[in-house]
């Protein structure tokens, strides 16, 4: 019989305590004030990348992108001066303008991330693949 300590010392791990199961987190996303949407899709880690690039350019019918940018951040909270916050993002969105790109981001798992990553969102067209974590060794 299993005890509360014997629970409590197990070491938790992705292949043992998860179940995959097919997600249906795929849609357009409304962003607030403004009136402007966008698609999305919420993936595994082991996704097959020609599911996505089917979903993208078969169903919402995107043309392939001439750039790809990924977007990554660690785990920590990792705080910009508003300003610079600014700067980065624009800049990252004319990137994305000018030359025909689709941006990838991780979905950082942390509160302000998300709100700043989708944020930027508003101004261009962002595609976001937020992959499950991976098991931390």
């Amino acid at each position: 019989m299993l005890t509360r300590n014997d629970i409590q010392s197990e070491k938790w791990s992705i292949s043992k305590h998860t179940q995959l199961s097919p997600t249906d987190a795929f849609g357009t996303i409304e962003f607030q004030g403004g009136g402007h949407s966008n698609k999305y899709v919420r993936v595994s880690f082991d996704t097959k990348p020609d599911l996505l690039l089917h979903l993208m350019t078969k169903e919402w019918q995107l043309e392939l992108p001439k750039l790809l940018i990924s977007v990554h951040g660690g785990l920590q909270n990792f705080e910009l001066q508003p300003k610079l916050k600014q700067v980065f993002g624009k800049g990252l969105i004319k990137a994305a303008m000018t030359t025909g790109a689709w941006i990838f981001t991780g979905g950082v798992n942390t509160e302000k991330k998300k709100i700043g990553l989708i944020g930027l969102g508003k101004h261009a067209m962002f595609y976001f693949i937020s992959a499950d974590a991976q098991e931390v060794k």
